[in-house]
């Protein structure tokens, strides 16, 4: 089994949560799943969110904050499961799996 603790629950943090070494190192510690959609999907998701703000530096484009976090969250995961057109129950099947090897 990759992760030597039971899986207890999840959390679903902000994306920039991985700017945080203190954050991260919580995370890691459990176990991190990330849960990586493209950025269409993501695009979609934002707009039908309720409006809220990004944490970003002024300038910076939902594609270039996209491009740098997809990238750490990979350089942090202990899994990484790929969940652009899946379901919930096929995106919890890849976990569920990616665990019990």
């Amino acid at each position: 089994m990759l992760l030597s603790i039971p899986l207890a629950g999840v959390i679903a943090t902000g994306g920039s949560v991985v700017y945080s070494d203190a954050a991260m190192r919580r995370l890691r510690a459990a176990g991190l799943v990330y849960l990586q959609a493209g950025l269409a999907t993501l695009k979609r998701r934002v707009a039908a969110a309720p409006p809220r703000g990004i944490a970003c530096e002024p300038g910076d484009s939902f594609d270039s904050i996209f491009a740098e976090r997809s990238e750490l969250y990979r350089q942090q995961a202990d899994v990484r499961i790929v969940v652009d057109g899946l379901d919930v129950e096929q995106v919890v099947q890849r976990i569920v799996d990616a665990l019990d090897t």
